[in-house]
C-alpha cells in the first residue's frame, strides 16, 4: 500500500494449505501488487473475507479500508476492525482467531498453486 511516501507492505491476500504429508500448514503469497488510495481491495475469495471497513495498524499510523476501496493512511476509526498487516484481527482480546478472515485449504496431490 503506497500513499505519498509512506509505504505498508501488507499480507492479507495470502492462501495458507494445510499439508496431511508433513503436517503443516504453509503460506503462499501472490505477485505483490501496488494499492494506492482509491484503488478498491480484492477483499472476498474462496481463501479470506474481509469486511468492507477496517485499519490495518502500520508503525507510523493507520492504513484505512472503507467501502472495499484504500483510502489511504489516516487517523484510526474506533468502530471498524483493527488489523495487522498479515490480517489477524489485533483489537480483541486474545486468543485470536486466525480463522475469523481467512480460510486454510488442504493441499491436494498435484494440485498447482
Amino acid at each position: 500500500m503506497r500513499d505519498g511516501s509512506l509505504e505498508l507492505a501488507i499480507g492479507l491476500f495470502d492462501s495458507f494449505y494445510y499439508h496431511p504429508n508433513i503436517h503443516t500448514v504453509l503460506r503462499h503469497s501472490p505477485p505483490p501488487a501496488v494499492y494506492q488510495p482509491g484503488d478498491k481491495l480484492p477483499l472476498q475469495s474462496p481463501e479470506f473475507s474481509y469486511p468492507s471497513d477496517f485499519d490495518i495498524s502500520a508503525k507510523f499510523g493507520f492504513a484505512n479500508i472503507r467501502k472495499g476501496v484504500f483510502a489511504g493512511f489516516g487517523e484510526r476509526k474506533a468502530d471498524v476492525p483493527l488489523l495487522d498487516k498479515n490480517g489477524i484481527q489485533i483489537d480483541e482480546e486474545p486468543p485470536r482467531n486466525f480463522g475469523k478472515y481467512r480460510r486454510v485449504a488442504v493441499w491436494e496431490k498435484d494440485y498447482e498453486i
